[in-house]
């Protein structure tokens, strides 16, 4: 009896300290928005390992090399850039040779080991090897080469929309023909777009500062009030998304 109980505080123990373990190893950081992602990083690109040189270092895997297929910020075609394959983290990142990724990269200082054209990645950050069968039917390749260029200027866009219960589950009930008013601060111009079926808008604008706003019918109202002006740089994106609710004499 002594035995059996010692075995099940054993068990106990074992279970909480490897759950803990769980937690502590794993990566809980999430993942930004596409538009987030985009406009963050330094450097943006469909890339191939082509150099890797492993290192004896306790976390750091190796030193890589990465010539550029396609670029969208920061590079472009045929530069080679280089960063770091690490494993000191859940949410680290690492690279083989010969493979391909879309990668969002971060500037490291230019005094860094790895010198100019280096960046750091995570899998926070979107970053990830491309498989052949989904290149082209990727969310972020579709969404990265609908992007004005740098010279017409940027994109907005987002949706509006209501939670509302269904069966027991939160849903977003989406919003059509919802105009959306846009203007150019400094240039004292206005543009417009209306949300589609699925309440979502986007129009490419030229760069420049911007204030937003949703023009709603007398029965919604915003949940929360986004009014502050941003700005839109070369090839940028910015997303705003628009929650509403119902007015309380329309409940």
């Amino acid at each position: 009896m002594k035995n059996k109980f010692s075995l099940l505080i054993f068990s106990l123990v074992l279970m909480f300290l490897l759950g803990n373990f769980e937690r502590v190893f794993a990566c809980s950081c999430g993942q930004a928005s596409l538009c987030s992602n985009y406009n963050n990083a330094k450097y943006v690109f469909v890339g191939k390992v082509v150099k890797y040189e492993k290192t004896k270092g306790n976390y750091v895997l190796g030193e890589v090399e990465l010539e550029v297929l396609e670029g969208f910020v920061g590079t472009k075609k045929g530069e080679i850039l280089k960063s770091i394959s690490r494993m000191d983290s859940a949410c680290s990142f690492t690279f083989e040779k010969d493979l391909t990724y879309l990668i969002y990269g971060f500037q490291l200082p230019t005094n860094s080991l790895l010198g100019e054209n280096a960046f750091w990645t995570t899998t926070c950050s979107r970053s990830r090897e491309i498989l052949k069968d989904s290149f082209y039917f990727s969310e972020d390749i579709t969404f990265l080469r609908s992007l004005p260029d740098e010279k017409s200027g940027g994109k907005i866009s987002g949706k509006v929309y209501k939670l509302q219960f269904i069966k027991n589950e939160l849903e977003e009930i989406p919003f059509s023909e919802i105009k959306i008013e846009i203007s150019e601060i400094e240039k004292d111009k206005n543009y417009f777009v209306f949300t589609d079926k699925n309440g979502k808008f986007e129009i490419n604008v030229p760069i420049g500062n911007y204030k937003i706003t949703p023009v709603l019918p007398e029965n919604l109202k915003l949940s929360y009030t986004l009014d502050k002006p941003f700005g839109i740089r070369k090839g940028g994106c910015r997303d705003i998304n628009y929650r509403v609710e119902e007015t309380q004499k329309n409940k």
